[in-house]
């Protein structure tokens, strides 16, 4: 089973259990050989509103039974408008019911400028093996998780979790997270160690921004680089994969509101 080289641009508003939901599913019988299912080439555009009681954007390839693999690759998801949605806004997963194979997410790319509002996670990409080579660009707009889904246990904005070399500890394949101010992050940011997520965060005049990454357990970005206008406040000292708290202040609103110096010294303080 296979969905390729497809172009969906919404500019209206959709609404219904999903927004825009691309599926791949193979099945065959026990001993029949493998079954492969193929997501790939796709280009999918929000410019307008999505009200989904499930997913917003969902991609999503399944396999079943012996050899059974799925795949996900060269994809391209972008929302310059907004998603509500009941349980993710963005979800890209590939997982297999399977004796043996492989389920692979490769080369993709999400980009958020618009607004996402979410009752379980914001954007979530997943492989039950292969994650790599992808991309989250979140350009602006807001990510937010409400945490109802699960009663507000783990509200996630942002996850990238499967293994970028196959349940190795090699690091040749990485994947990527970019966030830019202005920026809003509402919820967790939770990288999988596994997944080798280098993350770029780009601050801007006239925007203040307050990042967090979870870096407990089984979540750690691989590093984290830091560039932009204004100069950032980061948790113990020098970005790196133990630092995990990262915040811009906007300095041209010193001049009218002096306060604000005070508001920076307890924010930082509140980070040592």
């Amino acid at each position: 089973a296979s969905v390729s080289h497809n172009e969906v641009v919404n500019t209206g508003t959709l609404t219904g259990v999903s927004g825009i939901h691309l599926e791949a599913y193979g099945e065959t019988s026990w001993g029949a050989g493998g079954s492969i299912s193929v997501i790939d080439h796709n280009r999918v555009v929000n410019n307008g509103k999505i009200n989904a009681s499930y997913d917003g954007i969902y991609l999503s390839a399944r396999a079943n039974n012996f050899y059974a693999s799925s795949v996900i690759t060269n994809n391209t998801i972008i929302n310059n408008g907004s998603i509500k949605a009941g349980y993710n806004g963005i979800e890209v997963l590939a997982s297999s019911n399977r004796v043996d194979g492989a389920d692979y997410v490769t080369n993709n790319v999400i980009t958020n400028t618009g607004s996402i509002i979410a009752d379980n996670m914001g954007i979530v990409i997943h492989s039950d093996d292969f994650l790599r080579d992808n991309t989250i660009n979140i350009q602006g707009g807001k990510v937010v998780s409400t945490g109802t889904y699960d009663g507000g246990v783990t509200p996630v904005a942002i996850r990238m979790s499967g293994y970028s070399n196959g349940n190795t500890n090699h690091d040749y394949f990485t994947n990527t997270l970019n966030i830019s101010a202005p920026a809003f992050i509402g919820g967790h940011i939770q990288l999988n160690g596994d997944a080798n997520v280098n993350v770029n965060l780009t601050s801007g005049a006239s925007h203040s921004d307050h990042w967090t990454f979870d870096t407990n357990g089984d979540w750690n970005p691989k590093s984290v680089t830091t560039s932009g206008s204004v100069p950032w406040f980061v948790r113990d000292g020098l970005p790196s994969t133990h630092s995990n708290e990262f915040a811009t202040i906007d300095p041209t609103a010193f001049a009218n509101a002096p306060s604000q110096i005070a508001d920076t010294t307890r924010m930082v303080s509140a980070m040592n």
